[in-house]
């Protein structure tokens, strides 16, 4: 989907966050600027947090309480795999869903099922977000989020990948 304004990110975010259940993991992926945080701030409201949503870079987890409490985690600075353990993210995802910026820096750390969200620039106003990956079990999530059900996104795993959470 093609966003041209903070508005549309944030409206495609609040569609994945209504949709949000505990055990969900989000990878977000894309260049600085490119509206991944945006994005976090409508997930948040989606799935029914109230509080406003600042980006994690030097926290690195925040905390939004909702519905659905969305773990909203940001590697960037993040320079190893022993760092990203210690966050802890099995008993984030327990709790509830965690959407994770820079989430490509650590690919062997992506929990399964999980949704790969990339965003790219089309020009100085304009980005793509798309829907790269997703299991089975959250395809629900994935067909609210995206215009027109999900038909025509890239790589949907099969039934079994990631099945049980």
């Amino acid at each position: 989907m093609l966003t041209a304004s903070p508005a549309g990110t944030i409206a495609a975010g609040r569609r994945l966050g209504s949709r949000l259940r505990a055990g969900t993991y989000v990878a977000l992926c894309g260049e600085l600027g490119t509206g991944k945080t945006t994005f976090v701030r409508g997930v948040a409201e989606g799935a029914g947090a109230e509080c406003p949503v600042l980006s994690p870079t030097f926290q690195i987890v925040r905390e939004y309480a909702g519905a659905v409490t969305v773990f909203h985690l940001d590697f960037y600075r993040l320079e190893s795999q022993a760092e990203v353990e210690a966050l802890d993210i099995e008993s984030c995802l327990e709790r509830g869903a965690v959407v994770a910026e820079w989430a490509d820096r650590f690919p062997r750390m992506l929990p399964e099922p999980f949704i790969e969200i990339r965003f790219y620039w089309e020009n100085k106003n304009r980005r793509r977000i798309r829907i790269e990956r997703w299991s089975a079990s959250v395809a629900d999530a994935v067909s609210a989020a995206l215009p027109g059900g999900g038909r025509g996104e890239r790589k949907r795993r099969g039934a079994g990948a990631g099945a049980g959470r």
